[in-house]
């Protein structure tokens, strides 16, 4: 038995140990998860090329494992890193791959946030029917989920595409929509405000949007949103260029450029720095800055086309990486067709090892067996004899029990019986005393007393008084009912004459001196007398009771 359990603990370990010495079978999952976050890490510290590779070797691992939510991650990300690059070609490929993946086998969740990443990338590039067409549907999908964060979002998204279109009453509508659901979000609400001071500007409210906006100043500058500040100026500038005010408007467009180095907002700055100057009757700085637009406008192309050149070059770089990662997963799939076999060869040999340890073991648990059935046989017979006592013994208090209630019936007839005898001498005390009584009155009756046949009856009466015959009747029922005393005196004591053993048949039935001395017709001194004597018959000291001894013989 003891080798059996030593094998049983063995053999999973071998096999433990077997399968931690190969790293393939790690979780998928794990690994592309692992890689996803390397991907966030790296474009929080704006490495986007090592980004990107993370955010690729994720996806491989995802697509080859069935792993659609990280699939879905890794692509869309992929197509975020290219847009921020500039690149929106490849940028729009990634998201439209990362949007297949959601229809096919994701939730609303995920498709509404493609939808919006989509919408964000027309809009990039100038082309605000399509991206709006992009944020409606994003903001559909969160008003069926009842999403409201993302519902704020969409709806502040499709306020800046009504207002870039020309529609001032509509992203009024849907800044209005968008209040309610922001809550804490502060960087939401600070864009919902921005956009509501491009609002203001259109529908003609220039003093409501310059508060509005120099009330936005302090938290643009407090949050370190420069995109969101630059946008905030270009705004103020714009509602006082409308309300024909040119040199505040040209202050903030500077102010703008010197807080600003993105060629983007450059290109937006000088454009609108030459129509101020042109509005303010300075054709000359006008056509100054207007060449300034031309050669921000220069460099922006240039600069896009070094970072195409690079986004290119990762590219190339990527699809090598591919080509690496397949020749290694063809090398890993070879890996593991090997150890499968050293794997079958090993389990083969333990198996062989096993059956030798069963047969052993089975030997012994068949004795173990068999000492556990002839101890069980044993047992059951001890069971069966101390089931068999037990019944005895049940059977024994049973009829103890139904002794003692025999008894206590006997007891209960007895008591009734002389409690019957007790009555009985009561009424033959009661009547004597009243004979007794009525003769004394009758005697002492003057003239009654005198007469010799009076007293003749009177003394024959007196002598019916003192028959015994009442007594016999008495002790005839008496023995009946106390036969076991009677007898148990008489044996204790033989020496007790009969009027011993009436006095104390009046004893032993519990009646008053007053009572006997009624019955016997003898005074109570002569009873204290008797009592005395027949104490000192039974062998009585003088502080034990005549009454409780006689209880006792009982």
């Amino acid at each position: 038995m003891a080798t059996k359990n030593l094998f049983r603990g063995f053999f999973p370990i071998v096999l433990l140990l077997l399968f931690a010495a190969v790293p393939a079978f790690a979780s998928p999952k794990g690994d592309a998860q692992k890689l996803i976050d390397q991907g966030f890490a790296r474009v929080e510290k704006g490495q986007f090329g090592e980004a990107l590779e993370s955010f690729t070797q994720a996806h491989v691992v995802a697509e080859k494992n069935r792993l659609y939510d990280q699939q879905f991650v890794a692509k869309n990300n992929i197509g975020i890193i290219y847009f921020n690059l500039n690149d929106y070609g490849e940028a729009l490929n990634y998201y439209l791959e990362a949007y297949t993946i959601a229809i096919k086998y994701l939730d609303a969740k995920r498709e509404m946030t493609i939808l919006n990443n989509i919408g964000t990338l027309y809009s990039a590039e100038s082309d605000f029917a399509k991206g709006g067409e992009y944020f409606r549907r994003a903001y559909e999908i969160a008003k069926r989920e009842n999403d409201k964060q993302k519902l704020a979002l969409y709806c502040v998204n499709l306020a800046r595409v009504a207002n870039k279109t020309g529609k001032a009453a509509l992203a009024g509508q849907y800044l209005e929509e968008a209040e309610p659901l922001i809550g804490d979000n502060k960087a939401l609400r600070l864009q919902a405000q921005i956009t509501k001071v491009e609002n203001l500007v259109m529908e003609g409210q220039f003093v409501e949007s310059r508060k509005l906006a120099f009330s936005l100043f302090p938290k643009t500058s407090k949050m370190s949103l420069n995109d969101d500040r630059i946008e905030l100026l270009v705004h103020l500038a714009d509602a006082y260029h409308r309300s024909n005010m040119q040199d505040s408007a040209i202050f903030y467009l500077k102010r703008g450029l010197r807080e600003n180095d993105e060629l983007e907002w450059k290109v937006q700055l000088f454009q609108r720095l030459s129509e101020s100057y042109a509005a303010d009757k300075k054709p000359w700085l006008a056509l100054q800055f207007k060449d300034s637009v031309l050669f921000s406008k220069a460099s922006l192309d240039s600069t896009r086309n070094s970072v195409l050149f690079a986004n290119n070059k990762v590219k190339f770089e990527f699809q090598q990486y591919k080509n690496d990662l397949s020749h290694n997963q063809q090398r890993l799939s070879l890996e593991r067709k090997l150890f499968f076999v050293a794997l079958a060869v090993a389990l083969l040999l333990l198996f062989l090892v096993y059956r030798l340890f069963r047969n052993r073991a089975i030997k012994n648990e068949q004795k173990r067996i068999i000492a556990i059935r002839e101890a069980e046989i044993a047992r059951l017979e001890l069971e069966k004899e101390k089931s068999v006592h037990q019944k005895l013994e049940r059977q024994y208090h049973e009829l103890e029990t139904e002794t003692g209630l025999q008894q206590r019936k006997l007891a209960d007839e007895i008591g009734q019986k002389n409690r019957q005898l007790s009555a009985r001498a009561l009424y033959l005390s009661g009547r004597n005393e009243m004979i007794e009584d009525l003769m004394e009155t009758l005697m002492s009756v003057k003239g009654i007393s005198d007469n010799a046949i009076i007293r003749s009856k009177v003394k024959a009466l007196k002598e019916h008084l003192r028959t015994d015959s009442e007594w016999d009747n008495f002790v005839g029922h008496f023995e009946e009912v106390n036969q076991d005393f009677l007898h148990e005196l008489k044996k204790r004591h033989p020496d007790l004459n009969a009027n011993d053993i009436r006095f104390i048949s009046y004893l032993y039935m519990n009646l008053s001196s007053k009572e006997i001395g009624a019955i016997l017709n003898i005074t109570p001194e002569a009873i204290r007398k008797r009592k005395e004597r027949v104490s000192k018959k039974v062998g009585l000291n003088d502080y034990t009771s005549l009454y409780d001894y006689l209880v006792s013989i009982s």
